[in-house]
């Protein structure tokens, strides 16, 4: 079988084991997963559009009755945090500052 496999993309062998009804799907990464279609369209995933983005998040997988997962926060934008993380790690002003001018950070 790996011989067969091997011959085309997991793609097509996705596509070719479906179509025979076998019960198939290629690994995907996480971006790959929410462009499927199937997760797309089920009215039971709950996605919403990230503020001031054009990208969408799930939020769930599956609808909740009640008491559902919700975003109460957002992750920072890039760089957001630099500074007090740096400052965190005992990094003092001065050395930031300097990072920023030699555009390390």
């Amino acid at each position: 079988m790996q011989q067969c496999f091997i011959s085309d993309t997991a793609g097509y062998w996705e596509g070719q084991l479906n179509q025979c009804h076998v019960p198939a799907a290629r690994v995907r990464d996480l971006y790959g997963l929410l462009q499927q279609e199937q997760l797309q369209r089920s009215p039971e995933s709950q996605m919403r559009r990230l503020d001031d983005s054009e990208l969408t998040a799930p939020e769930a997988a599956f609808k909740f009755a009640s008491h559902g997962p919700m975003f109460d926060d957002y992750c920072a934008r890039h760089g957001q945090d630099t500074e007090s993380i740096l400052s965190e790690l005992g990094i003092t002003s001065e050395q930031i500052l300097k990072l920023k001018q030699r555009q390390v950070i």
